[in-house]
């Protein structure tokens, strides 16, 4: 310990204070504030006057250096927006914070289909220069029919501008510049939805995904669909499917076998 009983430590400092005592503040490293780390300044409390007092006061200021350092470190790793739409997708895919990485795989295909879209679109497109008139052009654009005297593609547009809201969303919670201003655009505008669809699977149509499914060897697919329907169509096992399924899982070892096994 020094001298004159100073408390030093990796951004404290000390300032006199009243009737001769002193006060200490821990500053935050000048690259953290100025990456936006908060707080960029602590009053650390304690009495230097004691060991105990300057041990409690060291402890804090290391603390504290060590929650920003650690705030540097998470964000250095964590994955980089450049500004763009194209950036905002890939931040949005690989966070590991995203709601991107919670949802179930086979909505994940439909995500990853629709943004793979946009990236090539319109990834270059910088968020700062959107406007409403964007999004409603786009919309627009996707709602054509695919041929003439076709129906419009309402479902098909909704849903661009359904995923353009999750990204924003996640950019807000990321706090990526621009994500505020959009998301207050999209918040406050609405688009034609699709009328609510009333078609229905039949027998037929899950028997043949189920068929393709095995011939592919997606036997997780084929099973997680049986199941999924189940209770709608009976036993939709019991067809030739069922047998296709048995035919291509592995046959489970025989009790036999499991014996020799064990005392092999």
């Amino acid at each position: 310990m020094h001298s004159d009983n100073r408390v030093r430590a990796v951004g404290l400092k000390c300032r006199p204070g009243a009737a001769g005592c002193r006060r200490y503040y821990w500053f935050a490293p000048k690259a953290a504030a100025k990456a936006g780390y908060e707080p960029t300044m602590v009053r650390v409390a304690g009495d230097d006057t004691s060991e105990m007092g300057r041990l409690l006061i060291e402890s804090e200021a290391r603390r504290l250096q060590a929650d920003s350092l650690r705030w540097c470190a998470e964000r250095s790793t964590r994955p980089v927006s450049d500004g763009t739409i194209a950036g905002l997708i890939r931040r949005y895919q690989t966070d590991l914070e995203s709601p991107y990485q919670e949802i179930k795989w086979n909505t994940r295909w439909t995500y990853d289909d629709v943004l793979r879209r946009i990236y090539m679109a319109l990834g270059k497109r910088r968020l700062e220069s959107l406007k409403l008139a964007d999004f409603r052009r786009w919309y627009d654009e996707v709602k054509l029919p695919a041929k003439v005297g076709g129906p419009e593609r309402v479902r098909k547009a909704h849903g661009l501008i359904s995923m353009f809201r999750r990204l924003i969303a996640y950019g807000v919670a990321a706090e990526i510049p621009q994500c505020d201003r959009l998301d207050r655009i999209l918040s406050k505008t609405r688009f034609k939805q699709p009328a609510p669809s009333r078609d229905k699977l039949t027998f037929e149509q899950v028997e043949a995904f189920v068929t393709k499914a095995v011939e592919m060897s997606r036997l997780s697919l084929a099973i997680g669909t049986t199941i999924q329907f189940e209770r709608r169509f009976g036993n939709v096992t019991s067809s030739a499917n069922g047998n296709r399924l048995n035919r291509a899982s592995p046959a489970p070892a025989s009790r036999s076998a499991t014996a020799a096994g064990r005392t092999a």
